[in-house]
């Protein structure tokens, strides 16, 4: 290979060998984050522990 093309192909490998794993961490973060957001909470839940949990979860949220 010429030395433009083998600058560029180095180049193209380190790009995705940096952003691939960076995507996919990300989009995984996002997936348990959304599932974990939308799921109900086990047992059972009366109105005034309702608002506290609510509350928590938007404290933690703030916090990511």
């Amino acid at each position: 290979m010429t030395h433009p093309l083998r600058t560029a192909y180095y180049s193209f490998i380190s790009a995705v060998l940096f952003f691939l794993p960076i995507v996919t961490m990300t989009v995984a973060y996002v997936l348990i984050i959304w599932k974990l957001w939308s799921s109900k909470r086990p047992g059972e839940a009366l109105g005034p522990e309702l608002k506290t949990y609510d509350n928590i979860k938007k404290r933690v949220n703030v916090v990511l």
